[in-house]
């Protein structure tokens, strides 16, 4: 139901058509969301029976009648219990890369890594998006910074931590294989040791207990 929530936060700035809805979704959660149109008229179609959402048929001349959708009082109330209370998250994930690499001891070093390298610039230009995005907030931000702008950048932010974390894996996998570690018996014991290098610094400004 995050689609219906999202609907109505969005509803909740003003009233939008279905098509101004696809709009603004486009330009403001995509990066984290995504919804076709057809999907969006179906949510606003269910809302409206819920009596979350009212709509009014303006009409245009040689056009089909305008629809445009307002958020009710009941709506408001639904967007901020759901606001407030947040959906049940699962820690499932799903990964259609991670599934390929488990079943990758019976592809050759060199198959491997042309599907990682094309993983790195898939998750560039990825980057490069959120990097878009953020730039933009940024911008308005600077002659109009809000509290709602401060959480929207937040989403960004998550974005690019995200997928700058994920290259830096990818790219240190590639290595790991570039130095044939896949057929080194040893290769456990590098895993060990960046472990080791990892749990240390997560540790560091810490004070040990006194006993």
């Amino acid at each position: 139901m995050i689609l219906d929530h999202a609907i109505l936060g969005l509803l909740h700035w003003k009233p939008l058509t279905g098509y101004e809805l696809k709009k603004t979704f486009d330009g403001s959660i995509r990066h984290f969301w995504t919804a076709d149109q057809s999907h969006i008229y179906r949510v606003l179609g269910r809302l409206a029976k819920q009596g979350h959402v009212t709509f009014e048929s303006i009409p245009q001349e040689g056009k089909p009648n305008r629809k445009v959708y307002t958020i009710t009082e009941a709506g408001r109330a639904e967007f901020h219990r759901w606001l407030s209370a947040g959906e049940p998250r699962t820690s499932a994930t799903r990964n259609p890369l991670l599934v390929e690499l488990f079943f990758s001891g019976s592809l050759s070093d060199a198959q491997v890594l042309d599907k990682l390298r094309s993983e790195i610039e898939k998750s560039r230009r990825e980057l490069a998006t959120y990097e878009s995005i953020a730039g933009q907030l940024l911008e308005a931000a600077a002659t109009s910074a809000t509290r709602g702008s401060f959480f929207s950048y937040l989403t960004v932010d998550y974005g690019i931590q995200m997928v700058r974390a994920r290259l830096d894996w990818l790219q240190t996998v590639c290595k790991r294989i570039e130095d044939a570690e896949p057929d080194n018996p040893g290769w456990a014991e590098r895993f060990e040791e960046s472990a080791g290098s990892r749990a240390a610094g997560s540790g560091k400004g810490t004070q040990p207990e006194e006993s």
